[in-house]
């Protein structure tokens, strides 16, 4: 799902209708914001999740990404307005 222009709403619809998914790669898509991982963190088997560019994403919506228990891989390179305290 690299740079496929997706934004929250498009998530909305994923994390309803493939709660399979494991792998997630979002990266380049900078109209998804904190509202859009607050769907996905209903995807609970999610081990790997690449949000590389997505700069609309911030501190509040990595409380929702914690909620992934089984995150093994996180990719957060160039998300500039998440900052140490997300972390």
């Amino acid at each position: 799902l690299e740079s496929c222009h997706l934004n929250d709403e498009h998530l909305e619809l994923i994390s309803q209708n493939a709660l399979q998914l494991r792998s997630v790669n979002l990266s380049e898509n900078s109209d998804i914001t904190d509202i859009g991982l607050e769907h996905l963190s209903n995807l609970s088997g999610v081990t790997s999740l690449d949000l590389n560019g997505c700069n609309k994403i911030t501190d509040v919506g990595l409380e929702h990404v914690s909620q992934l228990s089984h995150i093994t891989s996180l990719n957060l390179a160039e998300c500039e307005k998440i900052t140490d305290f997300g972390l």
